[in-house]
């Protein structure tokens, strides 16, 4: 499926419902914050906690930096600070002048965090990002009569829309 990869940085393929879900990656791309603490859950270059996007992305010639694209961060983070001294490469010096101080360091677990207005992930706020908004149409009323059959209102729905299949017709 996706072989040392990330979600981020894979391609897209056609089939099941889990590739559709990762087709909704653009839309999830600024609705996460990325922390990086010890480094040892985030990929060097898939992931997205450099500036919003895959390092592999920022840097094409990241493979010529000597690490392999299923490093993670720990490789590069020693004590709570970035280290690249063990590694060498004359693109891994355009990495390391862009990465200074970027991004802080925070000392813990990595984490990932939902961007909102609420403290915690809500599925609530997530369904309405997903979801267009749309104005409620005049007629919504009418279908909401407790008292009505569902047949009526399936029958009463297509009149609205004008597909009521009548003698008038033809």
């Amino acid at each position: 499926m996706l072989r040392n990869k990330s979600v981020w940085t894979s391609g897209l393929a056609s089939g099941t419902w889990s590739w559709k879900i990762v087709r909704l990656r653009t839309y999830l791309l600024h609705m996460l914050d990325y922390r990086v603490g010890d480094g040892c859950r985030f990929s060097l270059w898939h992931d997205l906690w450099f500036l919003g996007g895959a390092s592999s992305q920022q840097f094409p010639k990241a493979p010529l930096t000597g690490l392999s694209f299923t490093t993670k961060l720990s490789v590069v983070i020693i004590q709570g600070a970035w280290e690249w001294l063990g590694h060498s490469g004359r693109a891994l010096v355009e990495v390391m002048t862009i990465l200074e101080g970027h991004p802080h360091i925070e000392g813990c677990e990595d984490r990932i965090f939902w961007k909102s207005n609420t403290v915690k992930f809500v599925t609530a706020e997530a369904y309405k990002l997903f979801t267009p908004q749309v104005p409620k149409v005049y007629w919504s009323g009418l279908l909401q009569d407790k008292f009505m059959i569902a047949w009526d209102k399936f029958i009463l729905w297509l009149a609205i829309q004008g597909n009521l299949s009548t003698m008038d017709k033809a």
